[in-house]
This record gives C-alpha cells, sequence and structure tokens, in this order.
C-alpha cells in the first residue's frame, strides 16, 4: 500500500505542494512531503529524495557529525542506511511525540518545523526486524521554489533502545 501511495504522490503535479493561505492545507502539504521522504529513506529510494530535499540542506547528527548539501546528504543515505553491513535500517517517528509548528512571515506561510521521538529498527540478514535505539529530532521544511524542501535537520540523543523504552 506505501509503494502505491509513493508512485501516486510522486506522479502528481507540483500544485498538490503549492502553498495555499489555509493552515490546514498548507499542514497537510508539508505532512505529505515529510512522509514521502521518510518512504524513500527507508526503502531506500534515494532517487526520491533530491525531490524533497534543499541543496542546501544541513544535517547535524550527534553521532555522525554535520552533512552539507543534497548530494551529500543523499550519498550518506545510499551508502550508511541502504548499504549497512549491520543489516537494514529503518527510522519511524513516534507519531504521539510529534508536534508540528507552521512558520509564517506576516500571513505568509514559509516553513514548518517538526520535531519529536524517533525509533530506529535493525534488520539484521537472515533475521527479524529489531527496534535498537530511540532519538530525537526537529526538522525545518521551508517552502521554495513551489514546494515544500526539507533544509534543517537535527537529529540527536540517539540511545540504545531497552525494554523500558528510555
Amino acid at each position: 500500500m506505501k509503494k502505491i501511495f509513493l508512485l501516486i504522490a510522486i506522479s502528481l503535479p507540483g500544485w498538490i505542494f503549492a502553498q495555499p493561505a489555509d493552515t490546514l492545507i498548507a499542514l497537510q502539504n508539508v505532512q505529505t512531503a515529510d512522509s514521502l521522504f521518510w518512504e524513500g529513506y527507508n526503502t531506500c529510494n534515494v532517487a526520491l529524495l533530491p525531490k524533497l530535499i534543499d541543496q542546501n540542506i544541513e544535517f547535524y547528527h550527534d553521532k555522525g557529525g554535520i552533512t552539507y548539501g543534497e548530494k551529500a546528504l543523499t550519498a550518506s543515505i545510499a551508502k550508511n542506511i541502504c548499504n549497512n553491513a549491520n543489516g537494514k535500517i529503518r527510522r519511524e517517528a513516534v507519531s504521539t511525540a510529534c508536534t508540528w509548528y507552521l512558520l509564517k512571515n506576516g500571513s505568509v506561510i514559509y516553513g514548518a518545523i517538526v520535531s519529536g521521538d524517533h525509533l530506529f529498527y535493525n534488520t539484521p540478514e537472515g533475521a527479524k526486524e529489531q527496534l535498537t535505539g530511540i532519538a530525537k529530532f526537529m526538522n525545518l521544511w521551508l517552502y521554495k521554489e513551489g514546494s515544500w524542501q526539507m533544509s534543517r535537520v537535527l537529529s540527536y540523543d540517539h540511545r540504545p533502545w531497552n525494554t523500558t523504552g528510555q
């Protein structure tokens, strides 16, 4: 089902992400872009990611350092997530811990911030998927050149998952 949604969403005309004055529609549009990004990340559809990433993105990771630029981030995901020797990695936001904020300049919506917790799962070759970690995140999405683009990412407080979820 997710693959069908992804195919439909990336084939839609650009106006689907057009910036309306209505805050509810703007919020739905940026949440759709965010969902598409993470679907591409989790399925290793790295060809999709540049359509959703600002070419000047800055990704700050408390364990892996800073990554500048869309090409470097896409290459990092391809190498470290999609070709990880320790198994397939999947990221999932904790929906009850996510908060969205729209950013405005007067009455014009120009961006959105999403923050919360995310879980990381690992599937070693030939084994079942296991919940292995948790971290905090804050992502800045900007409405630029007619579409929502992920512009800044903070991923921090990475720690192993234990049975208490701490």
